[in-house]
């Protein structure tokens, strides 16, 4: 007579939704606003001397860590097939704009 009881609770645990998976992680947030200046990638980097960033900034040339999240952060880079003989200041190229 208990199993017979129990028997509708039993069929109705097999019933239950999976638990909800954790919620994605947020976008980190544009602390910097890097997002205004995304327009820059792939251009000069002589076109920061017409910019007026009133805000920390920071050049990067290769792997930098993020330390400063309200710090502008301009990655900056010779494309490869630049010939040699370039002047650096000319041939370098803005490759990221971010946060850190």
């Amino acid at each position: 007579m208990r199993l017979k009881a129990l028997a509708p609770l039993i069929l109705l645990a097999g019933c239950a939704t999976a638990p909800l998976p954790p919620p994605e992680p947020q976008a980190a947030a544009d602390t910097c606003g890097a997002t205004a200046l995304a327009g820059l990638v792939g251009q000069p980097a002589t076109a920061l001397e017409r910019q007026l960033i009133m805000r920390p900034v920071r050049l990067v040339r290769g792997a930098a860590q993020a330390t400063r999240p309200e710090r502008l952060t301009f990655h900056i880079a010779t494309p490869p097939g630049t010939p040699e003989d370039a002047p650096p200041r000319l041939a370098e190229r803005i490759i990221a704009v971010g946060c850190g």
